[in-house]
């Protein structure tokens, strides 16, 4: 279900309850993802080759800052 709206309203809220900013990870193989976040103002702040995460995929960390 994508398209419906809930991601950004989820990430609003989300954005309310933290006004001095937000890090989350996506995967370096979700583009839908790294668009949607970067709509929403966040902005790569590193990346990584995937080692230490469970998955061993490449991972990008975002930010957001009010």
């Amino acid at each position: 279900m994508t398209g419906r709206g809930i991601g950004a309203s989820l990430l609003t809220l989300a954005k309310e309850r933290r006004p001095n900013g937000l890090r989350l990870w996506t995967f370096a193989s979700n583009p839908g993802a790294q668009r949607f976040y970067e709509r929403h103002g966040f902005v790569e702040a590193d990346r990584t080759d995937g080692q230490e995460n469970e998955e061993r995929s490449p991972a990008i960390l975002y930010r957001w800052q009010a």
